[in-house]
């Protein structure tokens, strides 16, 4: 069996065994060298847990990787477990990525050690690039370009640091490209400082296309919201434009089953953005129990009260209560006293609190990392 009839039985096609085979002539490999080669890469790639079409991808991205003996990839896949990752990440990016099975360890240590002194931590660079092997195919110059084309936009270091730690792959994006999104987005309304706090929070603003934006802000006008408000409301929750329309419509409709009328609700998402990624779970309870209480009006005026655990609400609510302090409309600022000054008045901590006046079992499933 020739090195083309192996390659065709494995599944490749005609044009992509002639480029396989071409590359390891270049390389000057023998007929039989090659079929050996084939024959042990490819039983060792099935041995580490990738399927035919798999393998068939990754040695159509990197032909290079026929040309090892199985004793070098196993050495390389053993040196990227030694700098911090595990063997199942390694599998998994050379799945993605196969070139990164082609790097010299002390060329990959390099790399991470050039983006070290741009300003990252060592943790950093090894969480990007598990989420973007690709990094390690891209040279230091380059990235360096790539920090500097973002400082002359208006970035600082500290700033390019937080949004390429979410988003790794912006290093791969033209200047160009972020270029034109960046003066989009002003077209929208928002000014430069404005785009780069977004992106800051919302790093997918530059990977995210500009017509889904357009789309979301077209979304937002027909649900009631003026153009102005959808600014603003996305400069400090960015994370709307990238929920669909349906997801939208049904948060808005969530809030108004508990009592709000429409008008209500476009005015307290206005005031507290975040509302449209609480769930219904979470803002739910929280609205039931300052109903309970007669407070109902004050989330329509304050929704940041919405902020607040039903758990601390309703602790501090019973501890006036047995000490005869009355919590109404004309008296609710001491239920959302900061703890520190609620501990120093009362002389009782926020635990002793919630220990002594426990919420029932309604309390179950609505905490989250948003409430105080």
């Amino acid at each position: 069996m020739s090195s083309k009839e192996l390659l065709l039985s494995l599944g490749y096609t005609e044009e992509e065994s002639n480029n396989i085979i071409d590359y390891h002539f270049k390389k000057r490999h023998t007929e039989a060298n090659i079929i050996e080669k084939i024959s042990k890469v490819y039983y060792y790639l099935t041995e580490l847990g990738y399927s035919k079409e798999e393998i068939i991808k990754m040695t159509k991205r990197a032909p290079s990787l026929f040309g090892y003996e199985v004793e070098t990839l196993k050495e390389k896949i053993s040196s990227l477990e030694g700098l911090g990752f595990t063997n199942k990440e390694v599998k998994q990016m050379a799945g993605k990525t196969p070139i990164i099975l082609c790097y010299g360890t002390d060329s990959v240590k390099q790399k991470i050690t050039d983006m070290e002194e741009f300003g990252y931590t060592y943790d950093d660079v090894i969480k990007m690039i598990k989420k973007f092997p690709i990094l390690l195919n891209l040279s230091t110059e380059y990235k360096k370009g790539r920090v500097k084309d973002l400082e002359e936009l208006g970035y600082k270091r500290a700033e390019i640091i937080k949004i390429t730690k979410t988003l790794p792959n912006m290093y791969s994006f033209s200047i160009d490209n972020i270029r034109q999104k960046f003066n989009e987005a002003q077209e929208l309304g928002y000014t430069p400082d404005q785009v780069i706090r977004i992106s800051k929070t919302w790093p997918a603003l530059y990977s995210c296309s500009i017509e889904r934006i357009k789309e979301r802000f077209r979304d937002l006008e027909e649900f009631g919201y003026s153009k102005e408000a959808i600014v603003k409301m996305t400069q400090t929750s960015p994370g709307i434009l990238g929920l669909t329309r349906e997801t939208i419509q049904n948060k808005l409709e969530n809030l108004e089953s508990l009592g709000y009328s429409h008008e209500e609700v476009l005015r307290m998402t206005q005031i507290l953005s975040s509302l449209i990624a609480f769930s219904k779970e979470n803002i739910g309870e929280k609205v039931r129990f300052y109903d309970s209480i007669g407070l109902h009006d004050l989330t329509v005026a304050n929704p940041f009260y919405l902020m607040q655990s039903t758990r601390v609400s309703y602790a501090r609510y019973k501890f006036y209560e047995e000490n005869g302090v009355t919590i109404d409309m004309s008296n609710y600022l001491p239920l959302f006293m900061e703890h520190k000054d609620f501990e120093k008045r009362y002389h009782i901590t926020k635990e002793e609190l919630l220990e002594k006046y426990k919420y029932d079992e309604r309390d179950k499933g609505i905490e989250n990392d948003r409430t105080i």
